[in-house]
């Protein structure tokens, strides 16, 4: 019988109508200010040394800044700026805004008279005073680009306007003094940048998290749990953030290339970053037909991802000499399963009558090939909840699992392992990972964790453990756990139906690569509960093929004797008969051939 918990996974009504919505606690009126002095306090005390005169010197500022004027800097560092209306400098917790724009002002952190360029105008003023302010007649559509990529109302060539900025009274005298320009925000972005140690999150994560909209693992962080060991570390850090804002906003990758390259001396996660970084420069040349510069940022990242693909470069630019020769020099690396297929391919192309031997299953291996006749979906439905209906029977439950599955039992059983405090990988409350998660010490780094909990496994423990994680963790970010997948009817279903020793194989596979190998996975699985088996099923609608990570896997499952199924799907005519073949059974299963290869 299902308890409390499951019965509520089980209810089949929406969410909002299924759980009660309950009312966002209340916060503190002056949250965001503590939250921002808790950051700094931080920064302080971890990267005591290591911080620049100027970043000490804003934070000393800061802290003798009256509240009123500390209020009014964390409230503007949250918006969207550098350039704020004064008008909406309003707040209930600052009854004298004057004042705190005063101090600011003295510290010339902020500028209550900034010169203004039309593009800023345009960032500020609505239609009617961007009209007035640039003279525009009325009826003629002008258009000013902003730096967020939208654009005003207006379109009109720039050169009409002088582009020299100026400031606001000079523009329209009945506006002067109505803007205010943040001048320390690239110092406060900075900031931000090193207490996070990546450029996708904000100070927004404590407002969220004391919220509860997010809900992040606590691991023990203590002074030395620091992203960056010198200040070198950090600065090649910014480097790599402007080099990657540099980049998205269109800067010729060439350009961007002489600044780019990957320090010697850094951590692991900050090299990965700049390898990552080199890739995507490589990228970006060979799309300008710059080849050879191409060539020279993989070559110079230092990594065997860099290296496979210069070999494949140096094919299409007929260097075949040297591509084989960086070919069976990456060969000998440490490569990953994905890379070594890439390097044999090429090897192959290069000489016809050498073929690399595969590992595991050869090229006639075959899967189980389910032929699948179905009407034709005339909305945007996806094709895998049409088979799972088709292939539902008395006995059998079928469900949608594609890549969450495999990859949330994993992280489930293996949660103690991937949040262990290991040094260096956590340096703020708000990771949903370690930050070496995708180095090649990832595991090295914890080989006792994983070998405990993956020998749960053989012991048939493995159960108990993830029950109760899956209990004691619910809805904490993590990169593996899909929880709105996981309900507890399928998580029973699996622990009940997969044996232990199909899900070591796949969670060891994992663990190989965690970048490549958590996807790929089948769509579908199959359970017949009384018998304790399973099926994985990957779908194949018409014309689609198989995606080399899943045929990757397909050669493991076949391999290992994990059962796995290709389900072939053909629409069918206003007949009910299939547009390729004529009439079809419904859900006829076959040994029919389905490579890996």
């Amino acid at each position: 019988m299902p308890d409390a918990f499951e019965l509520e996974f089980l209810d089949p009504r929406p969410a909002a109508a299924r759980v009660p919505q309950l009312p966002l606690p209340q916060l503190p009126p002056l949250y965001y200010l503590y939250n921002f002095r808790l950051a700094l306090a931080t920064l302080q005390e971890r990267y005591l040394g290591l911080l620049s005169a100027e970043e000490c010197a804003f934070i000393e500022q800061f802290n003798g800044l009256p509240e009123s004027s500390q209020c009014l800097l964390a409230r503007l560092m949250m918006r969207k700026g550098p350039l704020f209306r004064r008008m909406t400098l309003r707040y209930a917790e600052i009854p004298d805004v004057e004042g705190a724009l005063e101090a600011l002002t003295a510290l010339s952190w902020l500028d209550t008279d900034p010169k203004l360029s039309p593009q800023d105008l345009a960032l500020v003023l609505n239609s009617e005073e961007l009209r007035v302010t640039l003279s525009i007649q009325r009826g003629r559509r002008t258009r000013l680009q902003r730096a967020d990529s939208q654009q005003s109302q207006l379109d009109l060539p720039l050169q009409e306007w002088p582009t020299k900025p100026r400031p606001l009274a000079e523009w329209n005298p009945h506006l002067a003094g109505a803007i205010v320009r943040l001048c320390i925000e690239p110092l406060i972005k900075r900031l931000q940048l090193l207490f996070f140690g990546n450029h996708h999150q904000s100070w927004a994560e404590f407002v969220l998290t004391d919220l509860g909209v997010k809900r992040y693992e606590r691991v023990a962080i203590d002074a030395d749990s620091r992203a960056f060991h010198s200040r070198e570390e950090i600065d090649h850090f910014y480097r790599l953030n402007d080099c990657r804002i540099a980049l998205d906003a269109g800067e010729p990758a060439e350009v961007v290339r002489e600044r780019a390259f990957v320090p010697t001396q850094i951590s692991s996660w900050l090299r990965s970053r700049f390898i990552h970084l080199q890739l995507r420069i490589g990228e970006s040349l060979e799309k300008a037909d710059k080849r050879e510069l191409a060539l020279q940022s993989y070559r110079e990242c230092g990594a065997i991802e860099g290296m496979v693909r210069a070999v494949r470069l140096q094919l299409r630019m007929g260097l075949r000499e040297a591509a084989e020769r960086d070919a069976f020099a990456a060969h000998q690396c440490s490569c990953s399963e994905a890379q070594q297929e890439i390097l044999g391919r090429a090897l192959a192309r290069m000489n016809r009558s050498q073929r690399r031997s595969p590992k595991g299953p050869g090229i006639h291996d075959t899967a189980e090939v389910i032929e699948l006749s179905l009407p034709k979906l005339k909305d945007r439905r996806r094709i895998e909840p049409a088979v799972l209906e088709q292939l539902s029977e008395p006995g059998s439950e079928v469900f949608y699992v594609e890549n969450s599955l495999l990859t949330s039992l994993f992280g489930l059983l293996c949660w103690e392992a991937v949040f262990a405090p290991v040094q260096g990988a956590f340096f703020h409350p708000f990771q949903a990972a370690p930050a070496d998660l995708h180095t090649a010490e990832f595991r090295a780094r914890r080989e006792p964790h994983f070998g405990e909990l993956l020998g749960l496994l053989d012991t048939k423990e493995h159960e108990a453990v993830i029950w109760r994680l899956y209990r004691a963790k619910a809805g904490l970010r993590t990169n593996f756990v899909r929880w709105g997948r996981l309900r507890p009817r399928l998580l029973k279903l699996a622990l009940q139906c997969i044996p232990a020793s199909h899900l070591k194989l796949c969670f060891e596979r994992m663990l190989e690569d965690l970048k490549e190998n958590v996807t790929g996975l089948p769509d579908l699985i199959q359970f017949w509960p009384t018998q304790r088996r399973y099926r994985l099923i990957e779908v194949k609608g018409p014309g689609d093929r198989l995606q080399n990570n899943q045929r990757r896997w397909l050669k493991f499952f076949l391999l290992h004797e994990i059962p796995v199924a290709v389900c072939h799907v053909r629409w069918q005519d206003s007949r009910g008969t299939s547009a390729a073949t004529g009439p079809a059974p419904q859900a006829a299963s076959s040994h029919e051939t389905a490579t890996a290869d």
